[in-house]
């Protein structure tokens, strides 16, 4: 966030923390936690007027690439960015909707394939400019090298907690 005159405000003035961290790697996580949330709300915002969440529109997203198959719900749900408890319930909005189908394979009539529908597919398809506006206003403040410095990081502490 920024103060009235155009200056970054550290976390700690941001949730109006007065003692210090315990250490710079709370501060960060803080800091982390906090952006992760924010960003999430922009992204919610701009999905609600297309009348999508962002769930939805990433289990859309892996749908689309999967075309012209489909994917077992336990496959969306390895995929997903966010993880979500109940990937069945997240799909039967998605087939109420008319975005997608579920078919029984005829080899394991236990195994149900998702698939995009052509509704789903352009409702996923017309997203993709908002989509892609909203991201480049976020991260519209760093330079490529800086972006790839901070994929790195991530992938860093991704791959280093257990």
């Amino acid at each position: 966030m920024y103060r009235r005159d155009g200056t970054l405000t550290p976390i700690k003035d941001e949730i109006q923390q007065n003692k210090p961290f315990e250490s710079p790697g709370e501060e960060a996580l803080i800091a982390l936690l906090r952006t992760a949330d924010h960003l999430n709300l922009v992204l919610e915002r701009m999905m609600k007027d297309h009348g999508i969440t962002p769930t939805q529109y990433n289990v859309m997203r892996i749908l689309r690439g999967s075309l012209p198959g489909g994917l077992p719900c336990s496959e969306i749900g390895k995929r997903l960015v966010n993880h979500v408890p109940d990937v069945t319930r997240l799909l039967d909005r998605i087939e109420r909707a008319g975005w997608a189908t579920r078919e029984r394979t005829t080899e394991d009539r236990r195994l149900v394939i998702i698939r995009l529908t052509p509704e789903g597919k352009a409702k996923v398809d017309a997203m993709e400019e908002p989509v892609n506006e909203t991201q480049r206003g976020i991260m519209g403040c760093l330079n490529d090298d800086e972006i790839s410095v901070l994929i790195d990081m991530l992938d860093r502490i991704r791959n280093g907690t257990v």
